[in-house]
């Protein structure tokens, strides 16, 4: 995928969503500032966030003792 399809105002959803299920990439660079930010396109990314709160939540009770 070309780098400027990825800064593309037809794929970031309120600004700082990405979504663009034909992306094969997970993360993909901010358009604006520094980092990287999930695309939401793609199923990946629910399970990867399932997964963090998972350990989120199971953290929360093992500390809770």
């Amino acid at each position: 995928m070309p780098e400027e399809d990825l800064y593309s105002s037809e794929y970031w959803k309120l600004k700082f969503i990405y979504f663009n299920p034909e992306n094969p990439r997970i993360f993909v660079p901010k358009r604006i500032g520094i980092g990287w930010t999930i695309n939401m396109g793609r199923w990946q990314s629910f399970i990867m966030i399932g997964v963090i709160i998972c350990i989120i939540v199971a953290i929360r009770f093992l500390i809770k003792k």
